[in-house]
């Protein structure tokens, strides 16, 4: 293999190929060797007041339907309720209130069970039943950045002076709201 200008052209081409190669091999190195491995950013969180109350029956049927002779109407009870809440506030109560007053001689009272849950203070029930009115009047008091489930009692009473009622609806509202 004489002097021949082809084999010189693809030699100066092999030659600048690998130039070229190794350029790139040490570009790439080079790169790689300054390309970050970590990087961050600031995530902020904000929370929201919240105060949320749940009662779990939609309708509840007290029925008087009996007495002991010599005596008034004896009162019908029901228990099978619960009232949940949820709050992180400080210095909370749950409060309850009828949408109407019922006839006279018909007394509606509610009484809570002691709170089961977490957090700082769940709230103390007012101990015995709790005439509801059209007023608002306090159930459970004390609530401080806590979630609780409590059992709710219902009882209700007529006199006879009542007379006899077919069935007479009213709406009781709880109401988690700020108080002691």
């Amino acid at each position: 293999m004489k002097n021949n200008p082809l084999n010189r052209k693809e030699v100066s081409m092999k030659r600048f190929i690998t130039a070229l190669f190794i350029v790139a091999l040490f570009l790439g190195f080079t790169v790689a060797g300054m390309a970050q491995t970590n990087d961050n950013h600031t995530v902020s969180v904000a929370v929201s007041a919240v105060d949320e109350i749940d009662i779990s029956d939609a309708a509840v049927t007290l029925t008087i339907n009996s007495a002991t002779a010599g005596s008034d109407l004896d009162a019908a009870t029901d228990n099978t309720s619960t009232l949940s809440w949820t709050t992180n506030n400080a210095s909370r109560k749950i409060t309850v209130a009828l949408s109407a007053a019922y006839s006279t001689g018909i007394t509606l009272e509610v009484q809570a069970g002691a709170p089961s849950g977490g957090g700082t203070a769940m709230g103390t029930p007012a101990g015995s039943y709790t005439e509801v009115t059209t007023s608002d009047a306090d159930l459970i008091t004390g609530i401080d950045k806590a979630y609780a489930t409590s059992s709710i009692t219902y009882r209700a009473s007529a006199s006879v002076t009542a007379g006899v009622i077919t069935s007479e609806s009213r709406t009781v509202t709880y109401t988690l709201t700020a108080g002691s």
